[in-house]
């Protein structure tokens, strides 16, 4: 018997249920949020790029990307939802790092919240931010003098240099300055259960999350604290050399 003889005709019916089943390509590019298998391969690109830079991390905390909210663009002071990464080192030679992503989100107390004034943040830059920043008080005035108008954020160094151990991160506005407190969080602390694996992080080393708030929130004068225009601009000339406020990240 040829082959031909020993396999069966493939019936219409049979031939309606393979169409039905094929892999339904614009549906699964829609849900992903694509259009195009072009579009697809460009987010396995992406994909790829976040691993090798997420790779170069070592211990400092990285800013990933602001969360906005619809709801938020419509607060006269909108909480600053987002997404920072830090890396956290195994003992171990036979275990491998982990990473914790670190999410912003509100405390209970947001919304009943009303920025302290600007004296008490000098207070509080002098008892808690200063012992783990490295520079003045004069230092970090001069940035928000010359980054006026622009939303960003702020933080100190590696965690070793932290007296407390802590990420101190100041979100600054136009109008506020909300201060986070980020904790430590070892290796052995991280529970199995709330470990996974994301491609956007690792494909090997495993991810957590980990949700922080606020911790207190300032008003910041709408003027300039120290600098005069001519020391306005030559601030902004340091921050294109990348020369000012060598301890922290901005």
């Amino acid at each position: 018997m040829t082959d031909t003889e020993s396999a069966p005709l493939m019936d219409s019916s049979e031939k309606e249920v393979q169409e039905e089943t094929k892999f339904p390509m614009d549906q699964f590019l829609d849900h992903m949020g694509l259009s195009t298998p072009i579009d697809y391969l460009f987010q396995s690109f992406a994909i790829s790029k976040s691993r090798q830079m997420i790779k170069t991390v070592e211990d400092n905390l990285t800013f990933l990307f602001h969360l906005i909210k619809t709801e938020d663009l419509k607060k006269e002071i909108p909480f600053p939802h987002a997404a920072f990464i830090e890396r956290v080192y195994s003992q171990s030679p036979d275990e491998l790092d982990k990473y914790i992503i670190w999410s912003t989100a509100e405390s209970e107390n947001w919304e009943k919240r009303k920025p302290l004034p600007f004296t008490d943040f000098h207070l509080y830059f002098l008892d808690v931010l200063k012992p783990n920043f490295q520079y003045s008080a004069e230092e970090i005035y001069r940035i928000f003098d010359a980054k006026r108008g622009e939303s960003y954020f702020l933080n100190n160094g590696p965690r070793n240099n932290s007296t407390d151990r802590k990420f101190h991160v100041l979100f600054i506005t136009t109008k506020v300055i909300v201060c986070f407190q980020i904790p430590e969080c070892r290796f052995n602390e991280i529970k199995p259960e709330e470990e996974f694996i994301c491609k956007w992080v690792s494909m090997s080393s495993k991810t957590t999350v980990r949700v922080v708030g606020e911790f207190a929130v300032f008003e910041l004068p709408n003027f300039d604290i120290v600098s005069t225009p001519e020391e306005k601009q030559e601030m902004k000339e340091f921050f294109e050399a990348d020369t000012v406020c060598k301890d922290c990240t901005v």
